[in-house]
């Protein structure tokens, strides 16, 4: 069976309360600018507590925003610790310094160059540079 969600029966909700609401208001028996004060009356006070929520809401969402990250900042701490002796581990068991250049060999041979692991070819390295094509 597929999943078709929620999303169908909450949009005929909704149009099924805003079409419920128009049909009360026509048939409200007071007169309408009576029923529009009342309903600019309601309005202000529904926003008022939307921000009031809103505010507590997001109070709420900063408190428990500190209170996790002082529950999990020491252990933050201790992983990058953690993190960095291994970094040092590693690096000192490849024989290279902490900012990524190795050191010269101690026997007076020079250091191999560094390359990006491909070799090069005869044929690549003889290659000659291939020309822009003329425009007449």
């Amino acid at each position: 069976m597929a999943c078709n969600g929620g999303g169908g029966f909450a949009l005929g909700l909704v149009v099924g309360g805003v079409i419920g609401a128009a049909v009360g208001l026509l048939l409200a028996p007071k007169p309408g600018a009576e029923t529009r004060s009342e309903l600019m009356e309601m309005g202000e006070t529904w926003r008022a507590r939307a921000d009031t929520m809103a505010a507590d809401m997001r109070s709420r969402g900063m408190q428990e925003v500190a209170d996790m990250s002082q529950r999990v900042g020491p252990a933050v701490d201790s992983l990058k610790a953690r993190g960095a002796s291994t970094v040092a581990t590693a690096r000192s068991r490849m024989g290279v310094s902490q900012d990524g250049v190795h050191p010269p060999q101690v026997d007076g041979a020079a250091p191999a160059p560094e390359t990006d692991g491909a070799t090069p070819t005869p044929a690549a390295e003889s290659a000659p540079e291939p020309k822009a094509p003329e425009t007449a």
